[in-house]
């Protein structure tokens, strides 16, 4: 290469630079007016914000589980103990049959105890009337034998236990199931002798 293909390339190379004209201003876009959500999202502040918010909401889910686990756990523990109360309620032994009132008593004054469990335990509780009742003389003799083990067991107690006896024994011979041999089986004198 000598000089003159150089000064050649170098007279080529200024033309094409001086035919290059400047290149018009562009204009730079104008920010959009700030509001207040275009603050939180143009700043990093818009994160921790969202993590509360969001932490906020979890941990009010969190407390409305527990607290609805904490009424029926507790609801659930008033079922038990209504159900033993029960039992105890209908036992023959006058002691559990007492105790088996009181902790009905104590139950139905309860917070938890809503309108549809108290007529619930009424119902269930409440003898229903002599006068309606189709197995009245065979109540009335499961009663007096009951009374006759239990002196100290009232008269309504009594006749309620006799009603209830009535009723199973007339639905077992109405059903075909004889269940007094397996009563006898197990040892239950309690309910021989009520049945004598």
């Amino acid at each position: 290469m000598d000089e003159a293909q150089i000064q050649e390339w170098v007279d080529q190379l200024t033309e094409a630079l001086q035919g290059l004209r400047p290149l018009p201003q562009q204009q730079q876009p104008q920010p959009p007016e700030p509001g207040t959500w275009d603050f939180f999202v143009s700043t990093f502040s818009f994160a921790p914000v969202a993590t509360l918010v969001i932490g906020a909401v979890a941990a009010g889910i969190a407390v409305g589980t527990l607290i609805q686990r904490r009424r029926s756990d507790a609801r659930s523990e008033w079922w038990r103990r209504a159900e033993w109360a029960l039992d105890a309620r209908i036992h023959a032994n006058s002691e559990m049959n007492r105790n088996g009132k009181s902790m009905l008593t104590a139950l139905l004054s309860s917070k938890l105890a809503g309108k549809e469990e108290r007529k619930f335990i009424r119902e269930v509780t409440t003898p229903p009337p002599v006068a309606d009742d189709p197995l009245s003389p065979e109540a009335q003799a499961f009663a007096d034998a009951i009374k006759a083990e239990n002196p100290e067991m009232s008269d309504e107690d009594a006749l309620l236990l006799g009603r209830r006896a009535a009723a199973y024994y007339a639905e077992s011979a109405n059903s075909g199931v004889d269940d007094r041999d397996n009563d006898s089986d197990n040892g239950d004198t309690e309910t021989e002798e009520a049945r004598n």
